[in-house]
């Protein structure tokens, strides 16, 4: 198992109090799976995103609103996923050859 940890770069300026932190987790035994988490710190009251849970459905235009997204790529390669995640539970994810 091999653990990856990232922080993420917001879209626009940022509260110096805010960030995102996460951990790409794979290579667990003979699973072919990534495991990732999102954690979010700091000042939190001024983001506008739905903070209960709704379902875990797939949904188009999360991107737009408020989402995590993370992208996938093979190495040596233009073909990528993009993975949008929302607070609310609703997910996406998109296949892109260049």
């Amino acid at each position: 198992m091999k653990k990856l940890p990232f922080e993420l770069q917001f879209f626009g300026p940022a509260p110096s109090t805010t960030s995102i932190e996460g951990e790409f987790i794979y290579g667990q035994s003979n699973i072919n799976a990534i495991e990732v988490s999102f954690e979010l710190k700091g000042e939190l009251d001024h983001y506008l995103f739905e903070r209960e849970f709704k379902s875990h459905d797939r949904k188009d235009g999360l991107w737009q609103k408020s989402c995590f997204e993370f992208f996938i790529k093979k190495w040596n390669s233009s073909e990528y996923i993009e993975v949008n995640l929302s607070p609310n539970g609703e997910w996406q994810s998109y296949s892109f050859t260049d």
